[in-house]
């Protein structure tokens, strides 16, 4: 059976979602050095089922995380549940979107890993996310947008179905797989879009769960161009968590913008 979804939308994507990322570590250290580094609360937007925020809780410190999918705030919730007293005693969760959140405080350190701002649509979404990114960074502290390199985003095969995950789900003891499909490229709106196909072991058969995304890759210059428009004018940018300067080859576009002092 094939059904077309949306992960924010759809409990079992959510669920998938966290399989897909569970074994995802490569950038924690970054994230809770990055933490020690600017002081606590930290702001984690695009939190989804707690990949980073519960790492970082186990490091001693206080996280607040938002994402717009209540599957996903679920399942960190119980993921958070799972923990020490003093581990969920310093995070918090939130639901809401990056464009227009407000929680009526200001962060030393905000940051949005894994290319979440992907999902925005188009470069006036993009903006307002930065703008409120910005309003919630205390002067003088820091935003960190982590993403895929454009160069790795423009030059996809397209096409093709290539598995790209397969495990043994622990709720069922079944097999899991997941295929990606690039199904078009339009470098001139930078966008990529892909189908999810997610195959799921249900008992004696598998179901087939579809989705379509669209995902908006960012320019090196047009990201830092808005973060100086946003106020943000000392702009520091990384091709990789090691912190190395950013190239062609670079598998990530990292940009740490800190906010003026006194902008408010």
């Amino acid at each position: 059976m094939r059904r077309k979804q949306d992960y924010y939308e759809h409990r079992t994507l959510a669920r998938l979602y966290d399989w897909q990322h569970r074994e995802l570590v490569e950038d924690i250290s970054f994230f809770v050095e990055l933490a020690k580094q600017h002081g606590s609360p930290v702001l984690e937007v695009g939190c989804g089922t707690g990949r980073v925020i519960i790492p970082l809780a186990r490091e001693g410190i206080r996280v607040v995380g938002v994402d717009l999918s209540s599957h996903m705030l679920a399942i960190a919730r119980r993921k958070i549940d799972d923990e020490a007293a003093e581990v969920r005693e310093r995070i918090e969760l939130q639901q809401g979107d990056m464009r227009d959140f407000s929680l009526g405080r200001e962060f030393p350190c905000v940051f949005v890993p894994q290319a979440a701002v992907f999902h925005l649509d188009g470069q006036e979404a993009v903006r307002g996310s930065f703008r409120n990114f910005h309003e919630h960074t205390k002067p003088g502290g820091v935003i960190l947008v982590d993403v895929v390199s454009p160069d790795r985003m423009k030059n996809q095969e397209v096409g093709r179905e290539v598995m790209v995950g397969e495990r043994i789900a622990p709720e069922t003891g079944l097999r899991n797989r997941e295929l990606n499909e690039k199904l078009y490229i339009d470098r001139k709106r930078q966008v990529v879009c892909c189908k999810h196909s997610f195959i799921v072991g249900e008992g004696d058969r598998e179901r087939r769960i579809e989705v379509q995304q669209k995902y908006r890759w960012l320019e090196e210059q047009e990201a830092v161009a808005l973060f100086r428009e946003v106020g943000c004018r000392e702009v520091t940018v990384f091709g990789d968590y090691d912190r190395s300067p950013f190239g062609e080859s670079s598998p990530r576009l990292i940009l740490l913008a800190r906010k003026d002092e006194g902008n408010v």
